[in-house]
């Protein structure tokens, strides 16, 4: 599990990658927004598959100075990832089946060979093969 202390409107990444296959995760946050991605890693140049917006940073006048906890967290087959923030799974990508689904609804990659799925929290069974329960 990959963990950061992040305050939403600052930069901030973070990267994982599957104990089991050449694919891996990557969280960038900035002034704006946060993405999550899907990263192809089997060459020697890691390649970006899909997106995800997982947050847009509030105007300045509502910027929050309260610190979050970021973590990636990847199933027991090492085949689904999750992106958390507060403990609240927000993004996932399903590896082995293409699929991507964040709470965020916004319009991932479309020019990806991955299918967005609408956020529902019957999602998370992707992850319950892992020990790593208790996921939000």
């Amino acid at each position: 599990m990959t963990r950061l202390t992040i305050r939403f409107g600052d930069d901030a990444f973070a990267e994982s990658v599957s104990p089991s296959r050449p694919d891996g995760v990557v969280f960038e946050g900035d002034e704006e927004c946060g993405y999550f991605y899907a990263v192809d890693v089997s060459s020697a140049e890691p390649r970006i598959v899909h997106a995800l917006q997982v947050y847009a940073v509030p105007g300045e006048d509502e910027a929050s100075s309260s610190e979050h906890e970021v973590q990636i967290r990847w199933n027991g087959s090492g085949t689904c990832a999750a992106l958390t923030i507060d403990g609240q799974v927000l993004a996932a990508f399903d590896f082995a089946h293409r699929l991507a689904s964040s709470r965020c609804a916004f319009p991932g990659n479309g020019a990806s060979k991955w299918n967005d799925v609408e956020w529902s929290d019957g999602l998370l069974r992707w992850f319950d093969e892992t020990p790593q329960s208790g996921m939000q």
